[in-house]
């Protein structure tokens, strides 16, 4: 549910706003009072038409910018000399001469009310509620009962969970930790992860602080939104005075970490309630501003170093395996079937390396044509430094034996995994601040990652597994043990685990705001705050230890974010992913549920061994009444776009999945049918258009009150063109009708394609002779006969592979894409085509197909004429949205207003308008666009 910053705009800034839009009503009225009815008292056409254009020439020089006025002028100038000029002719260079002065007044009216909107949205608590246009026959609160606990109750549950000392059993803790890295590579590893802690967390005070990452911090704060509203305008305060966030910087840089504290321990953290937009109550304990932005530039520091270590620590394949991998033994047997013989060996002076027994030596180097002289080569160049948090390694590594791995689909699993999903709460470190991703786009890429993996396996596994967890209130019920406990384990020294037993054993104050008694200071002894910076921190190391259990024990992925995971794979993989969870929730103290989650508005239907992702209805109606609730409660009409937009308008990738191959067509139907589902609860029986037009009817000036005035084109086009930018689901769901209609049609040409290639390769495994074949098997294994019989037992070499060993490893490399011309086989009179992939298969069910939106000449000339200026964008730039909706009005707003801009922009307030909308850079000038013409 939208959580929005309150909106905070300082006295100068309001007072400034104010004068523009004064400023903006003098001057529509002397516009009026130029041509209005000035020139009606003239008889003669030529003299009115004279007398407009010198109008215009002196007064309002931006209207001769036209190129058909220098064109109006000359044929003035010859109906001056030549009778033959009719009046009819006259009157049609008057009517195009008075329809400039017409759209002008458009646009000054269109930012007129602009205006008034942004004047009604600073206003906003004095309003009367009349304005937010409340819809006819609404609910009452009776008809919608949100799901929230009593207070007293929820006060209860926070004291019982944060002064009771949860007992956890720290040798058994230890032992769990030691246990996932028993081998001679994980202890290896695990030294070299506390080595780099150890080396990145020696200083007694934080890095250099900078007016960047306080901004930043500063923003991730106000993201978090629960905090009180005094709170939040503080912090909003800040951004909007540069030099009051430089002296704030500076006051934090005072502070030393070795000797911090809170700033009043004796009076102890006040405690309070607070409901989110869901209705649920949250308590939060109050820290001091200071103590508030000192934690959490810490935590973000601390934040950005382990993400990065801990990524070090998983690149190591020996402790994050890409699958099951292969040893030499397995990827020569792989060789021997798979490929053709060795070509006969051509004497060279050049020495060889013997990679696989296929690959014949790299050709020459191609000769050099250009008259320039070669770049100096890179081995000159220094090295780079390492990276932020990269740990060292250490000096007792061996070697790593040589294994065999092959970039297929297992190798992308990773990849994907490692950028989307691995410790995705936490920040990571950018150029100048850091990077977080946002909660809702990775929820997004989770869904469809899940829909993929649920397809792959049942497709090449014939059944699947899918199960959510959760731990019940992670936050509040972490033992400070358990805490102190991981954090020595990865190596945090003994300075840095005071500091964070000091923020744990914080002082809550629980008495005049809980209780409504005198003070009552008690110490924290378990749970750490929802959403705090440190707890992001403490849970998602602590979590990453699960990830590596289950990974170590299943080979797969637990998709996760925050305390809720996704696992998928067959029916081993997710009884062993279980007992992982089961065995981590024991060794750390929390309490573990299965199946408890929905992912957004989908969840698991595992009603089979075809388990699918399916829209959970009754949470889309809940998550409707609440929106319709939130737009009743709105205070102006901006507010009302903002939430709108954010809540239904924009398309709930979140919710409902990305617009991915991977879902189809049938999910597509059955998304359209819940958002008109929540139309109907929001709306009733009338239209977002019927219920807009009483939104936006005491804002409107006369000339746009008429009922054959149409306000669509101002409604839904983009805020850089003059419209509201009220967006609109139905737009992305129609732009994605390229989806294909079902998804299994690719799946089973990828089966159908891998049973004919086996067919083809196997037919050239068996043409070749008996002596070639013992020739190519003494080439891959060197004539070594021991080996040979290791790997192949007792089975006749001379037979090829069964087609379920040819398979098996599909996910973990790929099949050879090239056959080598000394091979023989039966589909040699058939043209070659490339070997199937489930790299290719994979990637093609995530994309998310883009629908080529054209428009006509008129339209793009428009929008080039208006680009690089107030945000309006080249046509290349505009989101596929936006390009409807000028597709949809733009030929009509031409004609209405000469151009594709319906206001003034210079005359609209553009710093308040963006600070009332949420929406920054809205109005950026720079853009630009590559000379190719997009089909």
């Amino acid at each position: 549910m939208a959580s929005f910053l309150p909106i905070i705009i300082s006295p100068l800034l309001k007072e400034a706003t104010e004068l523009k839009i004064e400023e903006l009503g003098r001057e529509k009225e002397a516009f009026k009072n130029r041509y209005l009815g000035k020139l009606d008292a003239e008889h003669d056409a030529l003299t009115r038409i004279t007398t407009l254009l010198e109008q215009m020439k002196n007064e309002d020089p931006e209207l001769e910018d036209d190129d058909d006025l220098e064109i109006l002028e000359r044929l003035v100038e010859q109906a001056k000399k030549d009778p033959s000029v009719s009046a009819v002719q006259l009157q049609k260079y008057e009517k195009q001469l008075r329809d400039k002065p017409d759209l002008e007044l458009r646009r000054l009216d269109v930012s007129s009310c602009h205006a008034e909107l942004l004047k009604e949205a600073m206003n906003a608590a004095a309003t009367p509620a009349f304005v937010t246009a409340k819809l006819e026959n609404d609910t009452s609160d009776d008809e919608f009962e949100l799901v929230e606990g009593p207070l007293e109750a929820a006060f209860d549950e926070f004291e019982k969970r944060t002064f009771t000392e949860k007992n956890v059993d720290e040798g058994v803790l230890g032992e769990y930790l030691n246990g996932l890295f028993d081998s001679e590579a994980g202890r290896e590893a695990l030294e070299s992860l506390r080595e780099g802690v150890d080396y990145i967390f020696t200083a007694e005070t934080c890095d250099r602080i900078t007016e960047e990452v306080v901004e930043w911090c500063i923003k991730d704060l106000l993201e978090i939104g629960l905090h009180d509203e005094e709170t939040k305008k503080t912090l909003q305060g800040y951004l909007q005075s540069p030099s009051a966030l430089r002296e704030l910087k500076s006051a934090l840089q005072v502070r030393t970490i070795r000797h911090w504290n809170w700033r009043n321990p004796g009076e102890g953290l006040p405690v309070t309630a607070r409901q989110d937009a869901e209705g649920k109550y949250r308590i939060i304990v109050e820290e001091d501003l200071m103590d508030m932005l000192f934690l959490h530039i810490i935590a973000v520091q601390w934040s950005t170093k382990i993400k990065g270590s801990l990524q070090n620590l998983i690149s190591d394949t020996r402790i994050w395996p890409r699958g099951k991998g292969f040893t030499e033994d397995e990827m020569l047997k792989r060789d021997y079937y798979l490929f053709a013989p060795k070509p006969p060996k051509i004497a060279s002076t050049q020495s060889t390396i013997r990679t696989m027994c296929h690959i014949p030596p790299p050709p020459p180097p191609m000769p050099i044509v250009d008259a320039y002289p070669p770049p100096p080569p890179v081995c000159a160049m220094p090295p780079p430094p390492p990276p932020p948090g990269h740990w060292k390694k250490s000096k007792k590594a061996k070697r790593q034996k040589h294994s065999y791995s092959i970039n297929g689909l297992e190798e992308e699993r990773y990849r994907r995994f490692t950028n989307n999903f691995f410790l995705a709460r936490l920040p990571g470190s950018g150029d100048d601040t850091p990077e977080l991703t946002a909660v809702h786009e990775t929820r997004a890429a989770l869904l469809k990652y899940l829909a993929t993996e649920l397809k792959l396996r049942n497709a090449f596994d014939g059944e699947a597994r899918a199960f959510t967890s959760s731990f019940s209130s992670l936050a509040s019920s972490l033992s400070h043990k358990t805490i102190l406990t991981v954090l020595k384990f990865i190596g945090v020294s003994d300075m840095w685990l005071n500091i964070f037993t000091r923020f744990l054993k914080a002082p809550l104050n629980i008495g005049p705001v809980v209780r409504g008694t005198a003070d009552q200071v008690l110490t924290r002894a378990c749970g750490i705050p929802i959403a705090h910076g440190l707890e992001r921190l403490f849970s998602e190391v602590i979590l990453f230890f699960l990830d590596v259990a289950v990974h170590k024990g299943t080979g797969g992925y637990l998709y996760r974010l925050g305390h809720e995971g996704c696992f998928i794979g067959n029916k081993d993989q997710s009884d062993v992913a279980k007992a992982a969870l089961t065995n981590f929730a024991t060794a750390m103290g929390l309490d573990l549920e299965l199946d408890s989650e929905a992912i957004g508005f989908m969840k698991f239907d595992s009603s089979d061994l075809n388990p699918k992702l399916t829209i959970d209805t009754s949470q889309v109606e809940q998550y409707a009444y609440r929106v319709k609730k939130q737009l009743a409660a709105c205070t102006s009409v901006l507010e009302w776009v903002r939430l709108w937009n954010h809540s239904i308008g924009t398309y709930a990738s979140h919710f409902f999945g990305p617009l991915a191959n991977v879902f189809g067509k049938e999910h597509l139907d059955r998304v359209t049918e819940q958002y008109n589902r929540m139309y109907e609860i929001i709306f009733e029986r009338r239209n977002l258009l019927a219920h807009w037009r009483q939104l936006l009817a005491p804002h409107l000036p006369q000339s746009m009150r008429a009922p054959d005035f149409n306000l669509e084109p101002l409604i839904y086009l983009p805020t850089a063109y003059g419209g509201l930018g009220v967006k609109n689901p139905f737009i992305a769901l129609n732009i994605a009708r390229n989806i294909p209609e079902n998804p299994e049609t690719e799946i089973q040409d990828y089966l159908d394609a891998e049973k004919h290639y086996y067919a083809n390769i196997k037919a050239g495994f068996e043409s070749q002779s008996r002596e070639s074949r013992e020739k190519k098997l003494q080439d891959c294994f060197e004539n070594d006969k021991e080996r040979i019989a290791k790997v192949f037992g007792q089975r006749d070499t001379s037979e090829f592979m069964s087609f379920e060993e040819f398979v098996a490893n599909r996910e973990f490399c790929t099949y050879p894409s090239v056959v080598p011309g000394g091979w023989h086989w039966h589909a040699r009179s058939n043209p070659f085509t490339p070997p199937p992939s489930t790299l290719a298969l994979y990637n093609s069910l995530l994309c998310e197909p883009t629908d080529v939106i054209e428009s006509t000449m008129k339209i793009c000339d428009a929008v080039k004429n208006c680009a690089g200026k107030n945000g309006m964008r080249y046509w290349c730039n505009i989101s596929g949205e936006d390009k409807w909706m000028l597709v949809m009005y733009g030929e009509e707003v031409i004609d209405k207003f000469g151009g594709l801009e319906m206001w003034r922009g210079d005359c609209v307030p553009k710093e308040a308008l963006m600070l009332v909308r949420g929406e920054e850079n809205m109005f950026e000038d720079e853009d630009s666009c590559s000379d190719i013409t997009e089909v």
